[in-house]
């Protein structure tokens, strides 16, 4: 840059002055800017993918989880000794009380009928779960009577408003008639 000055606008004899300097462009403008960016975006992007990946491998593996959880649930449910025992008792029933054999038919129905209702839901409410509780521990007090019984004590804000997996409860209460004697010296009661 190239200055002179003047009192009067005469410029001849006034003397020129330079001065150099570099005008350095805006940082954004710059190549290692540029390249730091271009990096970042790139790091970011493949943190996102793997995130992603992440996320849908845990989605997969649920979805899997649940649908072996499904088959097995249904698997328990008819499972040959099961239904035999149903069979059983509905056998006895019949010969001696035929009105009783058809409320258990109704029951034994009812609850499978619940089973192929809810195996597609994730959650149930509370109530629709005792209900097919009930029906379960029905159709197990024709097989064992009087030893085994259920108290559910539970308010009934609780039983419309808290949901859960189905067949979960029946799920314990087979486990528990599976895993314990029971006969009337040893009686079970299922508290919930």
């Amino acid at each position: 840059m190239k200055v002179r000055s003047s009192l009067n606008s005469n410029f001849r004899n006034s003397k020129e002055l330079e001065y150099r300097f570099v005008i350095s462009p805006p940082f954004w403008q710059t190549w290692w800017f540029r390249t730091s960016v271009a990096i970042v975006t790139a790091i970011l992007l493949v943190l996102i993918i793997r995130r992603r990946e992440t996320r849908l491998r845990k989605l997969d593996l649920l979805q899997r989880e649940k649908i072996e959880f499904q088959f097995e649930t249904l698997k328990n449910q008819v499972n040959p000794h099961f239904l035999f025992n149903s069979f059983n008792t509905l056998v006895n029933v019949i010969e001696t009380e035929p009105k009783l054999a058809v409320e258990y038919v109704q029951k034994l129905s009812e609850f499978f009928r619940s089973i192929v209702n809810y195996r597609d839901k994730n959650l149930i409410y509370l109530n629709e779960e005792i209900s097919l509780l009930q029906n379960y521990i029905y159709i197990q007090r024709e097989r064992y009577g009087e030893n085994l019984k259920i108290v559910i004590d539970l308010k009934k804000e609780t039983l419309s408003t808290f949901a859960i997996p189905p067949l979960t409860l029946q799920l314990l209460a087979e486990n528990a008639l599976k895993h314990n004697a029971i006969s009337k010296e040893t009686p079970l009661e299922i508290r919930l």
